[in-house]
C-alpha cells in the first residue's frame, strides 16, 4: 500500500471512513465473463488492487455448489493479510472494514459488513453467481487510527448446478442378436441442459448463462435389473460441448456384449479446465434417456442350430 495513510482523529472516525469510502467507489468496471467459457480463466476471478488494472487469478476463486437437506452449505473464509504491501517498511493492521460489493447493471455499490474487524472473514450459505469483496486495512496507536486509502476486491464464483434431459432419436431401433450388432442402425442419443431450479443471487453481477459454458459429457448404458447399477461406458472419456447440448451416436455394440434390456444415460460435469470435479458427487449430474419412460434396447441371444431325431416311425 506504499503507506498511502489517511490520518483519522479517532472522534471523527465514522464520518471520514465514509466520506473515504464514498470517494473511492467510481463506477468501477464489474466481472464479465469472456464466452465462451471453456476455462476459468475466462471468468475473470481474482485479486483487483484499487478497482483498476488487470485481475490477478488466485486458488479456489471457483466454487461447486453444495447443499445439504436443501440448505446450501457452500462456503469460505477470505483472510486479508497481517501486513501492507510496503515492501520496504510495512506496518501491521490492527483492524479491517470488509464490504460486500453489490452491482446495479450501472454502479457498484459497497455494503459494509457491520461488526467485521478482523483479518477473516467467513462466508457460509452462499448461492451461486458472482461475489466480489472488499478490504481496507486500519492501523491505529492508541490515538490516532490510520486507514488505508488503498484497497483490494476479489472476486469468486459458484458455479450453478444443472439439470440435463436426454432423449433417443425417432425411431431408434429396438434391438438386435447378438452376432448381428455390425449391421445393426446407429443409435442416436440427445441431450440437453438446463440450469436447476437453484437460482444465482440476486443483486449481482451479469452471471452467464448455461449454454455459456463448457460442459463435459459421458454416456453410458446399464442392464435393466442389475441391482448394482454397474456402469457400461460408451465413451472412454467425457467429451466436451459448449451451448448446453449434447449429440452421441453408437455405431459400435462391442460394449453391450451380453444379452440383456439396456437403458442408457448421460452424466454431465463442468469442464474440467473451469473447475476439476475431483470426486464430488454434488458436481456430476445423471439423466436416463426417455426419463420416467426409459428408451430400451434389448440384445437377444442367438440361437444355435437345431437337432433332429427320429421319433415316430410306421413301416
Amino acid at each position: 500500500m506504499k503507506n498511502k495513510l489517511k490520518l483519522l482523529k479517532t472522534g471523527l472516525l465514522a464520518l471520514l471512513l465514509c466520506t473515504l469510502i464514498n470517494s473511492s467507489l467510481a463506477q468501477l468496471a464489474a466481472p464479465v465473463p469472456t464466452i465462451p467459457i471453456d476455462s476459468k480463466s475466462k471468468l475473470g476471478l481474482g485479486t483487483l488492487d484499487d478497482g483498476v488494472g488487470t485481475v490477478t487469478d488466485q486458488a479456489n476463486t471457483i466454487l461447486f455448489y453444495k447443499e445439504t437437506g436443501g440448505v446450501s452449505v457452500t462456503g469460505l473464509t477470505l483472510r486479508a493479510s497481517l501486513t501492507d504491501d510496503n515492501s520496504t517498511d510495512p506496518l501491521e493492521f490492527t483492524s479491517y472494514r470488509w464490504y460486500k460489493m453489490g452491482y446495479d447493471g450501472t454502479t457498484e455499490t459497497p455494503a459494509e459488513i457491520s461488526g467485521q474487524t478482523t483479518r477473516d472473514l467467513a462466508l457460509t450459505a452462499l448461492q451461486p453467481g458472482y461475489y466480489k469483496y472488499r478490504v481496507y486495512g486500519l492501523v491505529e496507536d492508541g490515538t490516532v487510527l490510520c486507514q488505508s486509502e488503498e484497497f483490494q476486491d476479489i472476486i469468486f464464483f459458484v458455479l450453478r448446478p444443472l439439470d440435463p434431459t436426454a432423449s433417443a432419436a425417432a425411431n431408434s431401433l429396438a434391438g438386435f442378436c447378438i452376432g448381428e450388432e455390425a449391421s445393426a442402425a446407429d443409435l442416436v442419443l440427445n441431450s440437453t441442459v438446463e440450469f436447476s431450479a437453484i437460482d444465482y443471487q440476486g443483486g449481482s453481477y451479469p452471471n452467464p448463462a448455461v449454454g455459456n459454458f463448457d460442459l463435459a459429457y459421458r454416456w453410458y448404458a446399464v442392464k435393466k435389473g442389475d441391482v448394482s447399477n454397474t456402469k457400461i461406458y460408451l465413451q472412454t472419456t467425457p467429451v466436451n460441448s459448449t451451448g448446453a447440448a449434447n449429440t452421441f451416436t453408437l455405431s459400435d455394440y462391442t460394449a453391450l456384449a451380453d444379452a440383456a434390456t439396456y437403458q442408457f444415460f448421460v452424466e454431465v460435469q463442468y469442464s474440467e479446465a473451469i473447475k476439476q470435479r475431483d470426486n464430488r458427487e454434488h458436481a456430476l449430474w445423471t439423466a436416463r434417456v426417455g426419463g420416467d419412460t426409459p428408451y430400451e434396447l434389448i440384445v437377444s441371444p442367438k440361437p444355435g442350430r437345431p437337432t433332429i431325431t427320429i421319433e415316430t416311425v410306421n413301416d
